[in-house]
C-alpha cells in the first residue's frame, strides 16, 4: 500500500461536533493556526487533500463523499465549506455548492443524511448537519488564503512587501490574476526573510516564523470572527 493510500485511509472525526472542510494544507495551516491564536475552539478542519488525496476546486464531491463515510460524522452538528474566490467568486462558489448537491446520501443509524447547498455564502440550510459556506478572501472579492497573508504582511512589513511589489512588477508577474500573484508575493517575502531558512513556506511559518505572517492582524478578523462565531450560528 503507498504511503498516499495509507494516509487517506487513517483520517479520523474527532470529537468535535463542527467540522470545516477546506481546499488544500496551506488553508490547512491558516485555519488551525488562527484558532489556535485566537482561542477558537470545538472545530475540526479536514482539507481536501486529506480526504482526496489532492486538493483543489476538482477535489469537492470526492472530498465530501469520503467524509461523509467516516465513522462518527452522524454527530457532525454543522459542516461548514470555506473555498478560495480566486478570479470568480460566483464561479467556485457554485463548484462547492454542485459538490455538496451531487455528493452521497448516507444512511447512519437509522438516518438518512444528505447534504444540500445554501443559497449564499454565508447563510445555513439543512439540520445535524447544518450546512454552510464561507468564500474568502470575502464573499465577492477576488483570491484567496494567500490574498489575506499578504494583506497581513503590507500592514506588518510595509517595507518588505514594498520591495516584493517592486520584484513582481520588475518580473511583470503583477500581471497575473490574483490568486497566483498573492502565492508569488507571500513565497518571495518569505523566502527572502530568513537567510537560514530560504525554502520557508506557509506549511512552516506559523510554527517556525510567525512573526512574518502575524496572526493578530486585522486582516484576518473576519474570519476569525466568523470561525468564533460558528457554534452560535450553526444552532444546537
Amino acid at each position: 500500500m503507498s504511503y498516499e493510500a495509507i494516509r487517506l485511509n487513517n483520517v479520523q472525526l474527532t470529537s468535535d461536533p463542527l467540522v470545516v472542510l477546506c481546499e488544500g494544507k496551506t488553508d490547512y495551516q491558516l485555519l488551525t493556526h488562527l484558532m489556535t491564536h485566537r482561542g477558537i475552539s470545538g472545530i475540526q478542519v479536514h482539507p481536501t487533500s486529506a480526504l482526496h488525496g489532492q486538493g483543489g476546486t476538482g477535489a469537492w464531491k470526492s472530498a465530501l463523499n469520503r467524509l461523509l463515510s467516516l465513522p462518527g460524522f452522524d454527530a457532525v452538528r454543522g459542516l461548514l465549506v470555506i473555498g478560495d474566490n480566486d478570479s470568480d467568486p460566483a464561479a467556485s462558489f457554485q463548484a462547492i455548492c454542485s459538490a455538496l448537491n451531487d455528493s452521497e446520501a448516507i444512511i447512519s443509524n437509522g438516518r438518512t443524511i444528505k447534504l444540500t447547498a445554501p443559497a449564499q455564502p454565508r447563510a445555513r440550510i439543512g439540520a445535524a448537519p447544518v450546512v454552510a459556506v464561507l468564500m474568502i478572501p470575502a464573499t465577492g472579492e477576488n483570491g484567496n488564503a494567500e490574498t489575506l497573508c499578504f494583506r497581513a504582511i503590507e500592514n506588518s512589513s510595509p517595507n518588505g512587501a514594498a520591495c516584493v511589489a517592486a520584484f513582481a512588477h520588475c518580473m511583470a508577474s503583477d500581471q497575473w490574476a490574483i490568486s497566483p500573484l498573492s502565492k508569488m508575493r507571500v513565497r518571495s517575502f518569505l523566502a527572502a526573510s530568513r537567510q537560514s531558512k530560504p525554502e520557508l513556506g506557509l506549511m512552516e511559518v506559523w510554527k517556525k516564523a510567525p512573526d512574518l505572517i502575524p496572526l493578530g492582524d486585522g486582516a484576518f478578523d473576519d474570519l476569525a470572527t466568523f470561525l468564533g462565531g460558528l457554534n452560535q450560528f450553526i444552532g444546537p
